[in-house]
């Protein structure tokens, strides 16, 4: 199943109920320990588009990595042992934000401008949570941000909560059913949020 969100984007909370059709914008995997998103030319570095390249997280020996497809930089982010999931995007600064997945809770990491320092939050009730940088056109820059997205699992609610907020602020986009997932997100070639759903 795939959902859209309307013209409207997220300030809204609207999902197109009709069938768009459309591609994804960008590549991305269907799988919980590696995952890609678009980026600059390097992590804090914004010299490039914040398209220049793709970047790639994986988890490896023990170790959650980053690399990037074009020139080859490679990242130790944090070791760590027993992750199910995780995923990750950059700001238009280059600031990275990602999130692990360990015994059933989702720790995401931040870079929170209003104390200049990343910081680390446990969040509950989620399942297959998903990060990505909404909209790069630069006429949306003063509106699109970075979105964690996933199955509030106790509610049988697809969600998001946006950077903007610190991530503290649940918000609510379709009602699913207990056993569904959320196997990829991402911006589609007509400019929608293009969810794709398993069980729903």
């Amino acid at each position: 199943m795939l959902l859209f969100l309307g013209g409207d984007m997220i300030p809204h909370n609207k999902i197109v109920s009709e069938y768009v059709e459309s591609e994804w914008l960008y590549d991305n995997t269907e799988e919980d320990l590696i995952y890609l998103s678009p980026g600059g030319k390097d992590i804090k570095n914004i010299e490039e588009s914040p398209t220049y390249q793709m970047w790639e997280m994986y988890f490896e020996n023990n170790i959650i990595k980053l690399k990037s497809k074009t020139n080859n930089k490679n990242y130790d982010i944090r070791a760590i042992s027993d992750i199910t999931e995780l995923s990750f995007s950059f700001s238009l600064n280059m600031n990275l934000t990602y999130l692990y997945v360990k015994e059933e809770i989702t720790y995401l990491n931040y870079y929170d401008a209003t104390i200049q320092e990343t910081v680390e939050i446990a969040l509950f009730d989620m399942k297959h949570p998903k990060l990505i940088y909404d909209d790069y056109r630069k006429t949306q820059t003063m509106v699109s941000d970075i979105l964690l997205i996933y199955i509030n699992h106790k509610r049988n609610k697809l969600c998001y909560r946006m950077l903007r907020d610190r991530y503290t602020i649940e918000y609510d986009l379709a009602d699913v059913l207990n056993n569904t997932r959320l196997v990829r997100v991402g911006m589609s070639n007509k400019y929608r949020l293009k969810f794709k759903l398993q069980g729903f």
